[in-house]
Parts: C-alpha cells; sequence; structure tokens
C-alpha cells in the first residue's frame, strides 16, 4: 500500500505513440467490436472530461484540500493529507502536470502540521522528510 500511496499515481494517458522507425504518430485505439454506438459515444464524452480534470494527483490533493476546509474535524483528514502531500512531492514524476503540484503539496503540508500537530500522520511526514535529508 505505501508503494501504491508514495510512487504509483496514475498519469494522464499518453496521446500519441512511436512506429517501429521511431516516428511520433497519434495514438490510435480500436473502437471495441462488441460496443454499440450510444456507448461509444458515453465512452468518449467521459475520457474528455476526465482527461479536462488533470492529473490525478493535483485533482485529488486539491479535493483533499478542500475537504479539510470544509470538515476539518474528519477524523480521516490528517491521512488524507499527509497522502496529498506525499503525492504531491517534487520527485514524483512521471506526469506532465507540475505546475500546481508543489503550490498544493505546501497548502496540504501546512494544514496538516498546524491544524493536526499531534497526529501520528504528522509524525511520520516529518519521520519521511528526516529520511529524505539523511538518506544513510
Amino acid at each position: 500500500m505505501d508503494y501504491y500511496f508514495d510512487e504509483a499515481w496514475w498519469c494522464p494517458l499518453p496521446e500519441t505513440e512511436y512506429t517501429d522507425q521511431g516516428n511520433e504518430v497519434q495514438k490510435v485505439v480500436p473502437k471495441p467490436a462488441f460496443l454499440t454506438a450510444r456507448q461509444l459515444e458515453t465512452s468518449r464524452r467521459e475520457h474528455f472530461a476526465l482527461a479536462a480534470l488533470g492529473d490525478a494527483k493535483a485533482y485529488l490533493g486539491k479535493e483533499v484540500i478542500e475537504w479539510a476546509k470544509a470538515s476539518p474535524a474528519d477524523a480521516r483528514i490528517p491521512e488524507a493529507l499527509f497522502i496529498a502531500v506525499q503525492a504531491n512531492m517534487p520527485s514524483k514524476y512521471g506526469c506532465i502536470a507540475w505546475d500546481n503540484a508543489e503550490k498544493i503539496k505546501d497548502e496540504a503540508e501546512k494544514m496538516l502540521r498546524q491544524r493536526y500537530p499531534e497526529s501520528p500522520w504528522t509524525a511520520k511526514l516529518s519521520a519521511r522528510e528526516q529520511e529524505n535529508n539523511n538518506p544513510d
């Protein structure tokens, strides 16, 4: 589970691929023959709606921050903030949406440290920082 939360955040699917000759071309995914025209249209709309949300780690981080603002007494908030911090660390490369990652990480971290200083999730965040600063 730690690996999933620490490393394996999903990214938008690539829109291009490379040919055997090394040329980049538009990726074409064949339409499944078992889907109806209506199902294909629904799939197309859902694909564009999901793409519009952007990078999953940034989207979920923003959602956690809004949830924390709306429900600060919810006992699940410290863990969710910890996960948002970890997911939006600069080392979590692989997705192209880095533009808001640091801002989201900083805001989630500030909320976790200021609102929940005695939480085990705050302690775990501090322990991770020490590990990263002293990799020996």
